[in-house]
């Protein structure tokens, strides 16, 4: 599998970017207060299908797991193991 990879300069824009947000709920012109968000990308943001991508990229090669899936904005890995205490081993590691 190919990594992407980006320079260090970069790196920092998006984590820049990605840092220090805060969001609000508006449901029928009613809003929430603010609340921050300690990290995370808008939802509208053209940026958020390739930094899912990275991540999905990034994490599936991290992880030792027995499968893992990525659609859209969702996740999940699954870890299979003979008893409770290796599997939570293996998710903490």
């Amino acid at each position: 599998m190919v990594r992407p990879s980006i320079s260090a300069g970069l790196f920092h824009i998006l984590m820049d970017f990605m840092r220090g947000r805060k969001i609000v709920v508006d449901i029928n012109g009613i809003q929430t207060n603010a609340v921050d968000l300690p990290i995370g990308c808008v939802q509208v943001s053209t940026l958020g299908p390739r930094l899912f991508t990275i991540y999905c990229v990034g994490i599936a090669d991290a992880l030792s797991v027995d499968h893992y899936a990525c659609y859209a904005d969702d996740s999940y890995v699954v870890i299979i193991e003979n008893d409770l205490e290796t599997a939570i081993k293996r998710v903490e590691n």
